[in-house]
């Protein structure tokens, strides 16, 4: 049987920089290292404190060929400890709700799209 950990997710993004900074901002992701090339740059983010954790890595082409958000992939999901705040302040930070705050079972879910489109799945107490 293969040894394996999830590591890491990477979407593709415009502007790394106010992407990265919506993530800070909204998650309180860090970002934890760069790479920097002729062709293209990738911010890895993940959660402070949680070093090895997994990480969301936005990668960068400087040719900058054009993007398609598609249809082929989930939200990237996070725990959070309030998601009315985390999805407002999302909002103030230029996201756009997808899908306003909601009660499933015993927990709050919502969906918004960071400034260029990717979603995001909150999930926390009711």
């Amino acid at each position: 049987m293969p040894d394996a950990t999830f590591a890491f997710v990477k979407i593709v993004v415009r502007d790394a920089g106010r992407i990265r900074d919506f993530y800070q901002k909204v998650l309180g992701l860090e970002q934890v290292r760069t790479i920097d090339t002729e062709t293209f740059l990738e911010v890895m983010l993940g959660v402070p404190g949680a070093q090895g954790g997994t990480q969301v890595i936005l990668y960068h082409s400087k040719s900058n060929p054009p993007i398609t958000i598609g249809d082929g992939w989930g939200p990237l999901g996070f725990h959070v400890a309030d998601v009315k705040a985390v999805f407002a302040h999302a909002l103030s930070e230029g996201g756009a709700a997808v899908r306003e705050p909601f009660r499933y079972g015993e927990v709050l879910v919502a969906f918004v799209s960071d400034p260029e489109g990717h979603q995001i799945e909150l999930i926390g107490p009711a």
